[in-house]
């Protein structure tokens, strides 16, 4: 079975793929892929689904998740967007 990155980051809208987004041989990764919650650091690791992984992107998504919210708090706007399925 061949690695294909952290799955969550393939179950969103936007027809995002591990071979369409992470670094193949002979190009990089591709930078629209990816945002502050769905990093190519978390997407493109080899880690599947193992759990310590999952608790990792937990942690590391309320983080930025708190982080997104402070700065909206800060800038009296109404109006903020995430998409985390």
């Amino acid at each position: 079975n061949e690695h294909q990155g952290f799955a969550p980051c393939w179950n969103r809208a936007g027809g995002f793929s591990f071979e369409a987004c992470c670094p193949q041989k002979g190009r990089g990764a591709n930078p629209w892929c990816f945002d502050a919650i769905f990093t190519e650091e978390r997407c493109c690791e080899e880690s599947d689904n193992e759990p310590q992984c999952w608790e990792r992107a937990r942690l590391q998504m309320s983080t930025s998740l708190a982080m997104a919210e402070a700065e909206l708090a800060a800038s009296g706007s109404a109006h903020m967007y995430a998409q985390v399925d």
